[in-house]
């Protein structure tokens, strides 16, 4: 049983909740691509704001920029299960016409390009970091992965919140199209569409990357050996990785005068 079908209160504290996380998200990975771009620079000065004190506060803002931003939000969401929409803006006023739009562009547009700037300019720096003849083929093939990336994130971002995007629309906004049941069952598809955007970017780099694989295989290695890091085992000599100078001193060290005399 969903309370917001029942509930004015509880429809306008999750429909607040949902929309003020929902667009969150894929600024998030830009803040991300925004720190790939920092850390890639040739710039120190540029470089200086990759660190973890600047990430805070950047997470910090973004949160508090949405908080203030969809404040108004259960002000101007009604809860009427007569008309079909249930728990939903109307979009009956200008106002909340505005309102649905600039959720809309703020998800579906504006966070794709910022993620394709920031992308470019990453794949930028990494290309004038690899302009060595020793360096050049290893960085050409980490520009083409980062581009496979970036394409990746960005085309499945566009294709699952566009969709829903649209069909909101349409249903908030005063087009003069009447909306059918078609349109309500393309909506509901288009939002479970809408929910896998957020969990979309580890499979997309995973399989669209060697290099994000083999950072995966390391990361994972390093989180096994610290988690078997308070298990002792016993150290055998290995010789044959050991230089002569070491060989002679463990040798020595085994062998002690002591124990020649008690022979």
């Amino acid at each position: 049983m969903d309370p917001a079908r029942f509930s004015t209160l509880a429809c306008k504290l999750v429909t607040y909740i949902t929309q003020l996380c929902n667009p969150m998200a894929p600024y998030f990975i830009v803040l991300t691509s925004l720190d790939r771009y920092c850390i890639s620079s040739s710039s120190a000065r540029i470089r200086q704001f990759s660190s973890t004190r600047v990430s805070q506060w950047a997470i910090l803002i973004v949160i508090s920029i949405f908080v203030v931003l969809y404040t108004n939000t259960p002000i101007i969401v009604d809860l009427r299960p007569e008309d079909g929409l249930g728990c939903r803006n109307r979009g009956n006023t200008l106002y909340k016409q505005v309102y649905a739009v600039v959720q809309c562009v703020l998800f579906a547009i504006v966070a794709p390009i910022l993620m394709i700037i920031f992308g470019l300019l990453t794949i930028y720096n990494a290309k004038q970091v690899g302009d060595g003849r020793v360096f050049a083929s290893r960085y050409r093939r980490t520009e083409r992965q980062l581009v496979i990336m970036l394409l990746a994130q960005v085309g499945s971002h566009i294709l699952l919140t566009l969709p829903v995007s649209i069909t909101y629309s349409m249903l908030v906004l005063p087009t003069g199209y009447k909306a059918t049941r078609f349109i309500y069952f393309a909506y509901s598809v288009f939002s479970l569409l809408w929910h896998l955007s957020y969990v979309s970017a580890f499979p997309l780099y995973f399989l669209s990357a060697k290099i994000y694989r083999q950072e995966f295989e390391r990361w994972m290695k390093k989180m096994l050996r610290f988690r078997d890091g308070n298990r002792t085992t016993p150290m055998a000599i290995d010789y044959f990785a050991m230089p002569l100078v070491k060989i002679a001193q463990t040798r020595g060290a085994e062998c002690r005068p002591t124990d020649i005399e008690k022979v």
